[in-house]
């Protein structure tokens, strides 16, 4: 679910969506700059702004290295009109990629602060993936997440994308997904879970 450090084209509009119930739209303002914007569950509303910087071509092995920073922000549109900011939230993370957007591999930190925890929640990502052929992408990610008096949320993935036309994109795989939260309004110890994957994403 993290980005590598490429970004889309200039010019380049894609969407994405997972499970059908989330959108996300990025447009490539420039070289170095994508902005996106999307929602969850249609009322929680959420944007990034992405800078992105080609490093070096010349690493060992001849490899690139890329990196890139994004601000993000979410709001919830409260339909009860109850003044809440319950879930509204702001952050950013930052990230390292080396190889090309064939094969490549990144490691990147992220920091979120949701007003219903109480504080900021932060932590690790890495993730790699490879083009096999030209229609077949795997990829595998793992989040770490914690804050002060939320233990820890630790999130893994294995995903297949299929590139079905130069418009379409299908993606399958599996998440796990494990939790030691404890804080004054949740409790979940130890709970883990594994729940199957299925996104689409549009080119325009």
């Amino acid at each position: 679910f993290m980005p590598s450090s490429f970004i889309s084209e200039k010019g380049d509009f894609n969407t994405i969506s997972h499970y059908f119930i989330t959108a996300n739209s990025k447009v490539g303002l420039h070289e170095n700059i994508e902005i996106s914007a999307g929602n969850f569950l249609l009322f929680n509303l959420f944007s990034s702004l992405t800078y992105s910087k080609n490093i070096t071509n010349t690493f060992v092995g001849r490899r690139s290295i890329t990196a890139a920073g994004s601000i993000m922000g979410n709001y919830l549109i409260d339909i009860n009109n109850s003044s809440t900011n319950f879930f509204n939230g702001w952050g950013g993370n930052a990230r390292i990629t080396l190889g090309n957007k064939n094969r490549n591999s990144t490691i990147g930190v992220i920091g979120y602060n949701i007003n219903g925890l109480g504080g900021i929640f932060y932590g690790g990502y890495f993730g790699s993936q490879i083009k096999f052929s030209e229609r077949f992408t795997l990829a595998g990610e793992s989040v770490g997440l914690t804050m002060d008096n939320v233990q820890f949320v630790f999130l893994n993935s294995v995903i297949l994308n299929w590139i079905r036309n130069r418009f379409e994109d299908w993606s399958l795989g599996v998440i796990y997904a494990g939790n030691n939260i404890q804080n004054n309004m949740i409790n979940l110890q130890n709970n883990t879970i594994i729940i199957p994957y299925l996104g689409f994403q549009r080119k325009f």
